[in-house]
């Protein structure tokens, strides 16, 4: 029974995440630029030993 309310909990927050979502303004563009600024980010030596 647990179980079962927790994933109903699960559904509805899932749920009003992708309303807010879809309510929310449009981001910036997501590019080939954003991505490697993001693997630079996440593999440089300043974030070796930090959680992300």
């Amino acid at each position: 029974m647990r179980e079962l309310i927790r994933r109903d909990r699960d559904l509805v927050r899932l749920r009003e995440w992708l309303l807010a979502g879809a309510a929310s303004q449009p981001g910036e563009p997501v590019t080939a630029g954003y991505f490697e600024a993001l693997r630079a980010k996440v593999s440089g030596p300043a974030s070796l030993g930090k959680k992300v």
